[in-house]
């Protein structure tokens, strides 16, 4: 199972989105929720 992040946009709507990464988390990198 690849690491994943739950990210959680509006929690006044409920807007969340789960991020999947490869190998490993690159915390140098903006993952962008759409």
């Amino acid at each position: 199972v690849p690491p994943s992040v739950n990210v959680a946009i509006d929690k006044q709507q409920g807007l969340s989105c789960t991020i999947t990464f490869g190998k490993e988390i690159d915390e140098s990198r903006n993952y962008i929720c759409q």
